[in-house]
């Protein structure tokens, strides 16, 4: 007769001598949610051998009664995991303690950096150099100009602009802020409203006004509005009417 046995993993070793627990995941079927849902036993089992260390994935076999609690035992060793699981504990430590001094020893020379404590100027002092040397270029004639602020324009243009002129700071942002990020989102969720809004109204015209419809396209340059399709229709209509909106906006802002 078939013996009952499971495969689980070795979690712990129990308080008696040869005994170990081994948790063992099952599949059942929950008829409250119509699903098999995974559910996990823990038994306590007879380890005759002494040699299953935790971790160790092992086979165990129903047998007769060895205490109240205890009625199996292990059959086979399927995977010898328990060896590198101690192995990993005993390294653990060193590679966390080896990680946090990397990180923290990243976290201050970025600080030192930022701050401008290793020497190297910080975004601020490097903004002001470049607001510098591009004013003395622009506002203080050649004549004018002493040999410090020569020697600062100089080595401005040699470093950022190798053509010899230093671009105007209104001409662009210096940085890709996350407020223009959003700017530029809601601009384009504004035209994707409009262009529904739109997209209604072309429809309705098409559906209410066909005579309107028909005159709109052939000022479009469509001899013939019966041969056009109507998803077609409606899209050129749309394209009209947002059109002609931006143009009574640049009219209105003019």
């Amino acid at each position: 007769m078939a013996r009952q046995n499971f495969v689980g993993m070795v979690v712990s070793h129990g308080k008696m001598d040869k005994t170990i627990k081994v948790r063992v995941q099952r599949i059942k079927f929950n008829k409250l949610v119509n699903k098999n849902v995974v559910r996990f036993t823990d038994f306590l089992v007879h380890d005759e051998a002494n040699k299953c260390k935790e971790g160790d994935v092992v086979r165990i076999e129903y047998v007769r009664p060895l205490s109240a609690r205890k009625s199996f035992s292990v059959t086979e060793i399927l995977k010898n995991k328990g060896l590198s699981w101690i192995k990993y504990r005993e390294d653990a430590p060193a590679v966390v303690a080896a990680e946090e001094l990397r990180k923290v020893t990243q976290y201050k020379r970025d600080r030192e950096s930022r701050l401008g404590l290793d020497g190297t100027p910080t975004v601020s002092e490097q903004l002001d150099v470049l607001r510098t040397a591009y004013n003395t270029q622009n506002f203080v004639p050649e004549h004018a100009r002493t040999e410090e602020q020569k020697e600062a324009v100089a080595k401005v243009i040699a470093k950022y602009t190798p053509d010899g002129f230093l671009p105007s700071f209104a001409s662009g942002p210096l940085y890709d802020l996350p407020i223009d990020k959003l700017r530029a989102e809601l601009k384009a969720l504004d035209g994707t409203i409009e262009q529904a809004s739109f997209s209604k109204h072309a429809a309705a015209v098409l559906r209410d006004e066909p005579a309107r419809a028909d005159a709109i396209l052939r000022a479009m340059g469509k001899i013939d509005p019966s041969a056009v399709p109507r998803n077609i229709k409606k899209n050129l209509l749309m394209k009209y009417f947002v059109k002609t909106l931006g143009e009574q906006k640049q009219e209105a802002t003019a």
